[in-house]
């Protein structure tokens, strides 16, 4: 009888030590998948501060972009007025010069 108890607690103290290393095992993994998560953490909070700053230059780029539309849109309204008044003052010089023709071959 003795030594059925004896082979019982052995028994159970292994029982307990398995336990514990099973615990330790899931307190281990626990760890792991917390540091996991975090590193994840670390990594997604690091892409959103490389999506905020491309987003902020591109910001910038399309301001410069739009800028630089609007310029061009002033100076080709500029070009378009003063390119107005050279083709009105061509037609100008172009029907005085039919009118003189028209005199020299009149009194010729």
């Amino acid at each position: 009888m003795e030594k059925i108890l004896m082979q019982i607690l052995e028994s159970q103290k292994s029982m307990q030590q398995d336990m514990k290393n099973m615990k330790d095992e899931m307190y281990s993994m626990n760890n792991d998948t917390n540091n996991e998560i975090k590193s994840i953490k670390t990594e997604m909070q690091n892409l959103k501060n490389i999506v905020t700053r491309m987003e902020y230059e591109h910001g910038l780029k399309l301001d410069e972009l739009f800028d630089y539309i609007d310029v061009n849109r002033k100076e080709h309204e500029a070009l378009m007025k003063m390119f107005k008044s050279h083709d009105k003052k061509w037609y100008e010089h172009e029907v005085r010069i039919q009118k003189l023709e028209k005199v020299v071959s009149d009194k010729a």
